[in-house]
């Protein structure tokens, strides 16, 4: 009786474990580093990093134009001394681009998105936890882009 027993529980255990299985329960996740990858770049939810290059001079720099932020520009030679910080605001406003001085808490879907480092006119801080803060602070392209006011998903074309 005991053994008859034994078989009947490993049968229902094997049952369950297809069924959850199949559910879905079965998939193993693949869990996050436990370091971080390297800043790509550098924007105001993280700070600047001293000594990168401005994003208009084709650098890694996306931070919100500052007097902090430009006399680091300046003490590494990418503007003279007599460049303000109205200057430099009025470059990313000639180059189409916007920043958290034009819009904030947007996570770059402002009609301006993407964000500049995957090609949009949007230089405004993603949003800390969400996906495109991770894509645009480690430099990764998601695989999947937002048309216009939908969230519906689709596939690059690269």
């Amino acid at each position: 009786m005991r053994k008859n027993m034994c078989s009947v529980f490993v049968f229902r255990l094997g049952v369950l474990s297809l069924i959850l299985a199949c559910a879905g329960c079965g998939v193993k996740s693949q869990p996050k580093l436990l370091v971080a990858p390297e800043i790509v770049y550098c924007f105001d939810t993280v700070g600047h990093v001293a000594g990168s290059v401005p994003f208009l001079q084709g650098g890694t720099c996306c931070c919100t134009p500052t007097r902090d932020v430009l006399e680091d520009y300046q003490s590494n030679g990418f503007y003279s001394e007599d460049f303000t910080v109205d200057d430099l605001i009025n470059e990313y406003k000639r180059a189409g681009i916007i920043t958290s001085l034009d819009l904030e808490h947007s996570n770059n879907y402002d009609g301006y998105g993407p964000h500049v480092v995957f090609g949009g006119k949007s230089m405004v801080p993603p949003t800390p936890g969400t996906q495109n803060y991770e894509d645009v602070l480690f430099g990764k392209k998601t695989q999947f882009k937002i048309k216009r006011k939908s969230l519906r998903r689709i596939k690059d074309e690269e």
